[in-house]
C-alpha cells in the first residue's frame, strides 16, 4: 500500500514537470512567433514608405524639369550631348572648370563669326594671361615700328648730305684732315633740325 502511494506520487510529479515543460515551451513559442511577424511587418512598412519616398522624389524632380528649376546637389554624369538652343550659356557662381579627355579642348563655332578651334591643353593660363601676352608682343612690334621709323629719320638725313654733298668729296681729305661737303652738309644745323623735326613726329604719333 505504501509502495503504490510512492508511484503515485512519482507519477504525479513526472507529471506537473512535463506540464511546466510543455506550457513553458509552447508560450516561448507563441512569443517568437509573434516578434516574427512583427518584424516582417515592420520591413514591410519600411519598403513600403522607402518605395512611397521614391515616387514622391521622382514626382519632384518630373515638375523641377517641367518648370526648369532644377537643382543637382551631387555630380552629374551624361554620356550624350548637351544641346543648348537659342544661345543659352553655361553660367557659373565660382570657378569654373573643364577638364577635358586627354587634355583636348575642341570648341568650333560654324556662325557667322568664323571658327574656334582649341586644341592641346591650357594650363595655369587665363584669358588674362593671353591677353598680357598679345599686349607685350604688339609692344614690341610697335617698339620696333618706331625703330625703323627712326632710322628712316636717319636715312633721309644722309640722303640730303649725300645730295648736298659734292659726287667726288665724300671721303674726308686726308692730307689736310679736313671734312668732306658730305660730311659737312651732314652736321649742318638744318639736316640735324630735320632729323630731330623727323623722330619727334615719330614719337607724337605712337604716343
Amino acid at each position: 500500500m505504501n509502495d503504490n502511494i510512492i508511484y503515485l506520487i512519482i507519477i504525479a510529479i513526472v507529471y506537473l514537470m512535463y506540464q511546466n515543460i510543455f506550457c513553458n515551451t509552447t508560450e516561448r513559442f507563441s512569443e517568437n512567433k509573434q516578434t516574427i511577424d512583427q518584424q516582417v511587418k515592420e520591413q514591410i512598412g519600411k519598403i513600403y514608405k522607402a518605395d512611397i519616398q521614391s515616387i514622391r522624389n521622382l514626382s519632384d524632380i518630373s515638375k523641377k524639369l517641367q518648370e526648369g528649376t532644377l537643382t543637382v546637389p551631387g555630380d552629374i554624369t551624361i554620356e550624350g550631348n548637351i544641346n543648348m538652343k537659342d544661345g543659352k550659356s553655361i553660367k557659373s557662381t565660382g570657378v569654373l572648370k573643364i577638364v577635358p579627355k586627354k587634355g583636348t579642348l575642341f570648341a568650333k563655332d560654324d556662325g557667322s563669326t568664323g571658327n574656334i578651334d582649341i586644341k592641346g591643353s591650357i594650363v595655369g593660363t587665363t584669358i588674362d594671361g593671353i591677353n598680357n601676352n598679345i599686349n607685350k608682343t604688339n609692344n614690341k612690334l610697335n617698339n620696333r615700328i618706331i625703330d625703323i621709323k627712326k632710322t628712316h629719320c636717319d636715312t633721309t638725313r644722309v640722303l640730303y648730305a649725300l645730295k648736298k654733298g659734292k659726287k667726288d668729296s665724300y671721303d674726308r681729305n686726308w692730307r689736310t684732315n679736313r671734312p668732306s661737303s658730305y660730311e659737312r652738309a651732314l652736321d649742318t644745323p638744318w639736316s640735324i633740325r630735320k632729323e630731330k623735326m623727323c623722330k619727334q613726329k615719330v614719337d607724337r604719333e605712337n604716343k
